[in-house]
């Protein structure tokens, strides 16, 4: 005979999967962004678009319940980048050779700017799943 026991299935409890080891803290991915820089130059402006789909991929694996929303978060995000490198592109080289100003400083705070502030929105989104993943993982132990 089947159970009558009623099943019940939290919306933003994350599942379990084999790469639970893989996952980590949000803020951990916005602090490496921070500080691997400094030490090592990923190429192909890999400084820019890794951190992004880090956070996707750590979403995914957690089961994040707003992974939708932080790929959304960072898709936006890296089209905006996108659009700065190409809007930068599109200044004149006379432009840049005839002026004082320090456009390439610009571009970099430009893009560092979108950069953090799309991490820390995909991040603040994925907190709330890792608490309920570092809570249910201490109980499988």
């Amino acid at each position: 005979m089947e159970s009558k026991t009623p099943r019940y299935h939290i919306i933003d409890e994350p599942k379990a999967t084999k790469w639970d080891f893989l996952v980590m803290n949000p803020m951990v991915i916005i602090f490496a962004t921070m500080i691997v820089p400094i030490i090592w130059a990923p190429p192909f402006a890999g400084r820019y678009w890794v951190p992004l789909v880090w956070i996707c991929v750590n979403g995914y694996i957690m089961g994040s319940a707003t992974f939708k929303r932080e790929v959304v978060t960072c898709l936006v995000g890296c089209l905006a980048l996108l659009a700065v490198f190409i809007g930068f592109a599109q200044i004149p080289h006379e432009v840049i050779e005839n002026t004082t100003i320090g456009w390439f400083n610009y571009l970099r705070l430009a893009l560092n700017t979108i950069l953090f502030l799309t991490l820390l929105l995909a991040a603040f989104s994925q907190m709330k799943s890792f608490s309920l993943f570092q809570y249910i993982g201490e109980g499988r132990e």
